[in-house]
């Protein structure tokens, strides 16, 4: 759960918490209105309960349920051992240092360069001839400028960091346009 970005708590208060407690997992999957309370029996689930975060009571129970990873893409320490080993040494550090015992933190997807070699997008999950509606393909055009000029601006601000550069991490509109 910690892979998928998911935080280990005492207990259950927000969205990404899970906590563990002899055979029951709470978990606040992003998927749920309401957190999860799976009871085990040994290996095997014998109930899948919503509770109330707020009186941690159970509200009503489920047959089965999808967890879906809270993060773009996993990471754990072994994939940071390999990349660390590429980097130059004050860059390692860094990395090793923002992610502490944990393994993550928040903003750990500007690191996703270094995981991954190929950017991907919603398009490489569509049909060919999937049908694209544009609403108001000016304004697309203006956030995607927008959010690549105010990433620029957050990478030059950094400096030295290990942050990749913003054509790294977004795929440029071009791109975009192209897929559409």
């Amino acid at each position: 759960l910690v892979e998928m970005g998911f935080n280990r708590q005492p207990v259950v208060e927000q969205l990404g918490d899970f906590a563990v407690r002899g055979g029951i997992i709470d978990i606040f999957p992003a998927t749920m209105a309401e957190p999860l309370r799976i009871e085990f029996f040994g290996d095997e689930i014998e109930s899948i309960r919503t509770f109330s975060v707020l009186t941690q009571r159970s509200l009503g129970r489920l047959k089965e349920i999808e967890i879906l990873p809270l993060r773009e893409f996993p990471v754990d320490m072994g994939m940071v051992e390999l990349v660390s080993a590429e980097l130059p040494q004050e860059q390692a550090i860094a990395l090793h240092d923002a992610l502490g015992p944990a393994g993550l933190f928040d903003g750990l997807e500007f690191f996703s360069h270094l995981f991954e070699s190929r950017k991907g997008s919603l398009f490489d999950y569509l049909p060919d001839d999937a049908i694209i509606i544009r609403d108001d393909p000016n304004l697309i055009t203006e956030e995607l400028e927008d959010s690549l000029e105010k990433a620029k601006q957050r990478y030059e601000e950094r400096g030295d960091y290990p942050f990749g550069k913003p054509e790294e991490i977004y795929i440029d509109y071009p791109r975009i346009r192209e897929s559409l």
